[in-house]
């Protein structure tokens, strides 16, 4: 068995060994083998010849060409490591491209695909029934699927306008700004024009339009592009919807512009609250026990009155403290006074005496120091030790008191809240755009939910210099006489400021809705006609929510759009959602 066994392995090292030899046989005779007996490759590659995405010739390339594998592998010209034929390998043996001395060629604008980079008469993915025509001729590039001779990555073209070919500029007269072509071309706006493009085989298959100014295909440059935008850039605009039916469709309304004046007035929402210079939070200043509660909620207070009655050990301490300090100072005075007396009759010196009055000083500024400490607290001299009284700084009504007879309070702990109700403020929320026009001491007016329908009045005594993020509002404060008590804190309110600043005389009003916004500029649209419209940019002014003041490119008893406004602001800018409803053409006023 044994012997069996390694007569095996004898067998297979030797099966080994030659098949080992045959390789080292085959890679030498490989090495060795003369050029002749390979297929001959070109001299040097020619550009019409020469595929540049796998960097050999285009009759040798059995990438694009697969069918030509089984040639060269029976020829036996074929590199297994690459995959490709051995003589013209771009590893193994490359050859000089022939860009290094052929220039590109330039594709012409008239015919020129831009989607993929290629002439749009070779580009069989806008043209499928092309694709026959190239296989047949050998012209075709297998792995990028387009014909070989103009395949964007193996063989690149030179875009049109990029080889000193200068851009096609569109003419303000002639310019369809909706589509991006010139509106004698555009067969969007003008569908009888279809025929005779195709007719002509000018024609874009993947976008519908002429390919002579297909805006993805061959894009034209737009009209005073490179001009300074300005006011014509928008006033003179021309919009026409598909059809006069449309208008009312889509429901589009106007108002014709009028000479008037704005309400001088700026309404807005409002909520009451205390008068924050009346209003105190009672705490206590030394921690303790709340054992007497003196006040009520709703309790009218006078200032300096006691609310409440603590007792602490700390305060305790205090009094203990300054009852000895009393006493320190007492013997303090008499130790000098008998030591004055003595220095008189030149039994002590002076020395002594010094030392006494320094005592005595340091007595006195402990005990003041004792005082000021049980005076904050509110103990007093007379009194059940340890205990004290916390009072109200001002007078007005007791309108919280959280508190209860027990309860541990520290610095922290609100006791009460006092107010003076008989002032109350008003704080105003100014819309955004109308804080502009509001000034200190304008007059207001306030009417309250649950006030029984009183109005009160005041004057802004205050603007906030900031906007609220969340609601694009400015605070304003306005203080209010609430002698009644009618007023309360956390109540709605309603408030009208009338402007001391507002314009007397009579301008162009529309309504506010009229009023677009476009890159920043203030725009109305003037209906023309059925289904046209105009537009012109203006300059807005006061506003009181309804109308506006405008200036600028209107005149009164111009129809402006009011519902629909919107729509056609969309066909101006063509990013915005809903563009494509309408056709805009820049017109010459």
């Amino acid at each position: 068995m044994k012997s069996w066994t390694l007569g095996m392995i004898l067998a297979l090292l030797l099966a080994a060994g030659c098949d080992g030899k045959k390789d080292a046989d085959h890679t030498r005779n490989a090495e060795n083998r003369p050029a002749a007996a390979a297929p001959p490759r070109p001299a040097a590659a020619s550009a019409a010849d020469w595929c540049g995405g796998h960097g050999l010739p285009e009759s040798m390339c059995t990438k694009c060409n697969p069918e030509l594998t089984s040639k060269f592998k029976k020829a036996g010209d074929w590199c297994k490591g690459h995959g490709l034929p051995e003589s013209a390998c771009p590893q193994c043996n490359p050859m000089t491209p022939p860009a290094t001395v052929t220039k590109p060629k330039v594709g012409k604008a008239d015919d020129w695909c831009k989607g993929h980079a290629l002439p749009e008469s070779m580009c069989t993915k806008c043209n499928p029934e092309l694709t026959s025509k190239f296989k047949k001729a050998g012209d075709w590039c297998a792995t990028h699927s387009l014909p070989s001779s103009a395949c964007p990555t193996c063989n690149p073209w030179t875009p049109p306008g990029k080889a000193g070919n200068k851009a096609r500029v569109g003419k303000a007269s002639d310019w369809c700004k909706g589509h991006a072509l010139p509106e004698s071309m555009c067969t969007i706006c003008n569908p009888e024009l279809t025929k005779k493009f195709k007719d002509a085989d000018d024609w874009c298959a993947a976008h519908d339009l002429p390919e002579s100014a297909c805006p993805t295909c061959n894009p034209w440059t737009p009209p005073g592009k490179a001009s300074k935008t300005g006011m014509g850039d928008i006033t003179g605009t021309r919009i026409k919807l598909r059809s006069a039916a449309l208008e009312r469709a889509v429901g589009i309304q106007t108002v014709k512009a009028r000479m008037g004046t704005v309400k001088a007035t700026v309404s807005c929402t409002a909520h009451i609250a205390f008068d924050r210079d009346r209003v105190a939070r009672i705490s206590t200043s030394v921690p303790g026990i709340v054992r007497k509660v003196q006040v009520s909620l709703g309790q009218k207070v006078s200032a300096g009155a006691a609310l409440f009655t603590l007792e602490s050990a700390s305060v305790g301490a205090l009094q203990e403290r300054r009852r000895a300090s009393r006493l320190r100072v007492d013997a303090a005075q008499a130790n000098l006074d008998r030591l004055v007396k003595l220095r008189a009759e030149a039994i002590t010196s002076k020395r002594r005496v010094e030392l006494a009055r320094q005592e005595l000083e340091a007595a006195r500024a402990e005990s003041r120091t004792l005082r000021s400490a049980l005076k904050i607290s509110g103990a007093s001299r007379a009194g059940r030790p340890g205990r004290f009284k916390v009072r109200t700084p001002i007078s007005g009504t007791v309108v919280k008191r959280p508190v209860i007879r027990g309860a541990y309070a520290v610095m922290s702990t609100p006791l009460a809240t006092v107010a003076d109700t008989t002032k109350m403020w008003a704080m105003l929320d100014l819309p955004e755009w109308d804080a502009a026009s509001v000034r200190m001491g304008d007059k207001v007016e306030v009417k309250v939910d649950g006030a029984a329908g009183k109005t009160f009045t005041g004057k802004v005594g205050w603007i906030a210099a900031e906007v609220e993020v969340r609601t694009r509002t400015v605070e304003a404060r306005v203080t209010l006489e609430n002698k009644a008590g009618l007023l309360r804190s956390g109540q709605f309110a309603r408030a009208t400021v009338r402007l001391s600043s507002a314009a007397l005389g009579a301008t162009l009003t529309i309504p506010h809705a009229a009023v677009q916004q476009l890159k920043k500029k203030s725009v109305v649209f003037v209906r023309t006609g059925a289904g046209a419209y105009e537009a012109r940019e203006v300059k807005a002014g006061r506003s009181d929510g309804r109308q506006v003041q405008v200036s600028g490119a209107l005149k009164a008893g111009e129809a402006v759009v009011t519902t629909g406004a919107f729509l056609l602001r969309t066909e101006m800018d063509r990013e915005s959602i809903g563009a494509g409803c309408c056709e805009s053409q820049k017109g010459v006023k």
